[in-house]
């Protein structure tokens, strides 16, 4: 599919594709920080950010939050 095509059916959608991949880089975050115990960094590395610093605040928020879960569930055992 082009890419002036994909445009015109996301707009059809109302959507942007900037906010599918944001959607899905929280999904995908939220997956790895509770399956796969990853750090917050190893997590921005694996959805395609080049430094963790330029996480979306919104997404550096959430990874942030579940780390401090994953911490609190690894010291209480």
């Amino acid at each position: 599919m082009s890419p002036r095509s994909l445009n015109r059916r996301l707009s059809e959608e109302q959507t942007i594709y900037r906010e599918i991949l944001e959607d899905m880089r929280r999904e995908l975050s939220a997956c790895y920080l509770s399956q796969y115990s990853s750090s917050g960094i190893e997590v921005a590395f694996r959805l395609g950010y080049a430094d963790s610093s330029k996480f979306h605040p919104g997404l550096q928020t959430l990874v942030q939050r579940f780390t401090q879960q994953l911490s609190d569930r690894r010291r209480a055992r």
